[in-house]
């Protein structure tokens, strides 16, 4: 049996040493910064954010592929960074938080979806009606061989009842006849506040 035997220089060594210890160093405090951010109120959401869209390489395809101000809108409400008087107060901007028409905490998911003010005003209704519309247009489009019932514009409608007798009425209802296939979308665009 053989044994090869390998020198290395003194100089070659101490420098590799120096920089296998400069790359642990500087790896600890990485991961030090990074859980800092993780525990802060609005930089540790976009952390969580940052780790998903790493994790999951489908979600992040299609947020490179939405318009910029779609992409920007949906990334400030996951990190609740969006301008609302709530986060303003915060940044020193204004001075108070509450709400121009009900005078609540105006948050993000008060400006959404929970302003009793904008509910009666039918703010809610044309959001909801509108994204519905979309998607049913947009769907449309894409198949000529569907039905599509949507519960937008003020039709009212249910679920076509040689498929499902019923009084539900889900926002969007897509028929396939041909593949038999029923699809139904429901949303939720505003909470009741009490």
């Amino acid at each position: 049996m053989e044994v090869a035997c390998v020198t290395t220089t003194p100089q070659v060594s101490l420098d590799h040493t120096k920089k296998t210890v400069k790359d642990l160093v500087h790896s600890h405090h990485q991961n030090l910064h990074w859980n800092h951010i993780c525990d802060l109120a609005m930089q540790g959401e976009f952390s969580r954010l940052w780790e998903l869209q790493n994790a999951d390489l489908s979600w992040k395809a299609d947020l490179f592929n939405l318009p910029r101000g779609v992409a920007k809108f949906i990334l400030n409400a996951i990190t609740n960074t969006l301008p609302t008087k709530d986060n303003l107060s915060r940044w020193g901007k204004v001075i108070s938080p509450a709400c121009d028409r009900c005078g609540n905490k105006e948050t993000m998911n008060h400006v959404l979806s929970g302003c009793p003010t904008s509910l009666e005003q039918g703010r809610y209704t044309w959001r909801h009606d509108s994204v519905l519309t979309n998607i049913a247009n947009f769907i449309s489009c894409s198949n000529d061989s569907i039905e599509i019932h949507c519960d937008a514009g003020g039709k009212p409608w249910t679920v076509p009842p040689d498929i499902l007798p019923t009084s539900d009425r889900p926002d969007l209802f897509v028929l396939s006849r041909e593949k038999r296939q029923y699809p139904f979308w429901n949303s939720q665009c505003h909470m009741k506040t009490t």
